[in-house]
């Protein structure tokens, strides 16, 4: 149903009403772009995803039901600006050389052997707890880091890891994010490119940056998001509590199937550019080329493709850097044939490389 016209408005009220009604499927308002917008039965969510997987396109979209008004002042926000090009270059190389291949591969194993990450699943909170604790191991010398279970109104939290800043921005957060959650066409979804990979290279980013002691100017939060297969949920409900207490995002980025390489094609970090920042998008392309062993490219993902979309709709700098354009994605998305021996765990390097340069 379209959201035009005073009689299709109450038919909505009238729909949402009964869905809350004891003993009625309950519903939930999807927003398929910024002008259309759908109440369905909440299974029919799980099947709008499938139905993508069985014809081979994404169909991208927002689960609005719980934050209708999470755009209302975002066109007057004012936020940081973000620099031309790198800066950082005597700090970051020599961060590039702590990168772990078999740290990251130990990880994403671990976190694909889970059967699925599903969001209502009880593995999908293990797996949550799983990832805190490895946040704790990694920074347990440390007494400027946090690390928090979000909770959310379904089972999985989201995960947020913070090294507070200590320089003169240090009321600014730069946020590196991902999500954790995972599904598929059957029983088993091990999301080992989706977003497994996203997930542990920001866990790398983490690890790194603090065994290496770094002292961050800009608060750094490392966030796994909740929920979003179904709707980007967990990210909105985070964005949304980031614009009530008024906190100050410098940028945001987030690391969404980082893992896969396309055998024939050219290797590329393929920065998407709607819904996006085109300042931040243009800062990480200079980073890609200062400290990234592969060349830039150009993506569109579409409305609501990952969590970067509920910070850009919130009014905050948001990028998205993707391991290929769609063309040459990965073709086991959302199956039980994402797994991490289709992966390239090389490739996946390279966003680690970038994730640093981003934050630092």
């Amino acid at each position: 149903t379209r959201m035009k016209g005073g009689g299709l408005v109450c038919l909505l009220v009238v729909a949402l009403v009964c869905g809350l009604c004891e003993g009625q499927r309950p519903m939930r308002l999807l927003e398929f772009n910024e002008t259309y917008r759908e109440w369905v039965y909440e299974e029919k969510v799980l099947g709008l995803i499938r139905e993508c997987v069985a014809s081979g396109t994404e169909r991208g979209f927002m689960d609005i039901t719980d934050h209708q008004n999470l755009s209302v002042g975002a066109a007057t926000r004012i936020n940081p600006i973000p620099p031309l090009g790198p800066v950082h270059q005597a700090i970051v190389k020599p961060l590039l050389s702590e990168i772990d291949k078999g740290e990251l591969l130990s990880n994403i194993n671990h976190f694909t052997s889970y059967a699925t990450r599903y969001y209502t699943n009880i593995l999908s909170v293990e797996s949550a707890q799983w990832l805190s604790k490895r946040y704790e191991l990694y920074s347990a010398h440390r007494t400027d880091v946090s690390i928090r279970l979000f909770k959310h109104s379904w089972a999985e939290p989201s995960v947020i890891a913070r090294i507070e800043g200590s320089g003169p921005n240090k009321d600014q957060i730069v946020i590196l994010g991902s999500h954790i959650d995972s599904t598929s066409n059957s029983n088993r979804a091990p999301g080992a490119d989706d977003d497994a990979s996203g997930s542990m290279s920001v866990l790398e980013v983490f690890r790194i940056l603090a065994l290496s002691n770094f002292k961050p100017s800009r608060s750094i939060e490392f966030h796994g998001y909740a929920a979003e297969e179904v709707g980007l949920r967990g990210s909105q409900d985070i964005a949304q509590e980031y614009v009530k207490n008024k906190a100050i995002v410098a940028g945001m980025m987030q690391l969404d199937m980082v893992g896969y390489f396309k055998p024939g094609t050219k290797p590329v970090i393929a920065v998407t550019t709607d819904f996006t920042s085109g300042a931040l998008n243009e800062f990480v392309r200079n980073c890609v080329r200062e400290y990234c062993g592969i060349e830039v490219g150009s993506n569109m993902c579409g409305y609501g493709c990952s969590d970067h979309a509920s910070w850009n709709k919130a009014g905050f700098l948001a990028t998205l850097p993707a391991e290929a354009a769609m063309k040459d994605t990965n073709p086991n998305l959302h199956t039980a044939s994402d797994l991490v021996s289709k992966l390239n765990l090389d490739h996946a390097m390279e966003f680690v490389k970038l994730g640093l340069a981003f934050v630092v």
